[in-house]
C-alpha cells in the first residue's frame, strides 16, 4: 500500500481538500461516512474514497451519473441520426425495402427476357461451348443493364410478372 494512502491527517485537511468546513467533516464521522483514527484524525486512504462516494450520493449517485451519460449518448446519437437524415446520408428501412424490391423487379424482368433474346442466336447451336458463352453473354448484359437501370418507384412490378 502507497504510504500516502495511510497518512493519517486531520479534520481541516480534510476540508482543505474537499472545498467544505471542518464541522462538515465532523458531522461526515458522526454520521459514520467516515471513521475517525483519534480525535479529529483520518486516515487518508479511507476518507478520501467515502467523502467522494458520500457527496456524489454513492452507489445512488454512480447510477445516476451513468443514467445521465446514457441519456446524453442517446441525445446525441438523435442529434447525428437527424443530421444524417437532413444530408440525406440515411433513410428509413420502409424506403430502402420500396427501392430494393423495385430493384429485384428490374433484375427479375431483364433475366426473364433472356430466352426471347437469347433464341434465335441458340437455334440450331450443335457446339455446347458457343451455346453456354452465347447463352453467358445474354445473362450478363441482362445483369448489366439491370444495374445500369434506375427503378421507377411510382411504377408498378406488373412488367416483372409477365414473362413468368
Amino acid at each position: 500500500m502507497s504510504a500516502i494512502l495511510s497518512l493519517e491527517v486531520t479534520d481541516a485537511d480534510l476540508a482543505a481538500l474537499f472545498d467544505m468546513t471542518t464541522r462538515w467533516v465532523r458531522k461526515c464521522a458522526e454520521d459514520g461516512v467516515i471513521e475517525r483514527t483519534g480525535r479529529n484524525k483520518y486516515r487518508l486512504g479511507d476518507a478520501v474514497p467515502a467523502l467522494i462516494a458520500h457527496q456524489t450520493g454513492g452507489d445512488v449517485g454512480e447510477e445516476i451519473n451513468k443514467a445521465r451519460l446514457r441519456k446524453i449518448t442517446a441525445d446525441a446519437t438523435l442529434a447525428e441520426l437527424e443530421l444524417a437524415k437532413a444530408r440525406g446520408d440515411v433513410a428509413m428501412v420502409s424506403e430502402f425495402e420500396r427501392v430494393q424490391a423495385a430493384k429485384y423487379a428490374i433484375i427479375k424482368y431483364n433475366v426473364l427476357r433472356v430466352p426471347q433474346r437469347a433464341v434465335l442466336q441458340l437455334l440450331g447451336e450443335t457446339n455446347e461451348t458457343a451455346f453456354k458463352q452465347k447463352l453467358r453473354e445474354e445473362l450478363i448484359t441482362a445483369l448489366r443493364t439491370a444495374a445500369e437501370t434506375e427503378p421507377d418507384l411510382n411504377e408498378t412490378d406488373d412488367h416483372a410478372d409477365a414473362d413468368e
